[in-house]
């Protein structure tokens, strides 16, 4: 068993490494792995360059992810709808228009 807090540590790292080897490897910027020097006439690196880039497409998925869990949550509140016809919170401390990005956790009342 591990607990919360050292698999966050754990996963903080993760996200380090790999946004590291991304930078290294021109990936984050060109999107391809056009910083990394290899013998483009071997075989064996031309097939590990394009495994690699499978690989990282998916690690670009896996550092957003991780990303995104650093981002704190800023407050919490109930979903209505207001008088004048928008959507807000109960406690009036945000009200959203058409475009207005929101995030939420639903549970039946």
């Amino acid at each position: 068993m591990i607990e919360l807090k050292k698999l966050n540590g754990e996963m903080e790292d993760l996200r380090v490494q790999i946004s590291e080897m991304m930078d290294e490897t021109g990936y984050k910027e060109y999107e391809d792995m056009s910083e990394v020097v290899y013998d483009e006439t071997n075989p064996d690196d031309l097939q590990k360059i394009e495994e690699y880039m499978r690989i990282f497409y998916v690690l670009s998925d896996v550092l957003s992810n991780l990303s995104y869990l650093k981002r704190p949550i800023l407050f919490e509140d109930t979903l209505i709808l207001r008088p004048d016809g928008r959507y807000g919170t109960r406690k009036e401390e945000m009200y959203y228009t058409s475009g207005s990005g929101i995030e939420g956790a639903w549970k039946n009342v």
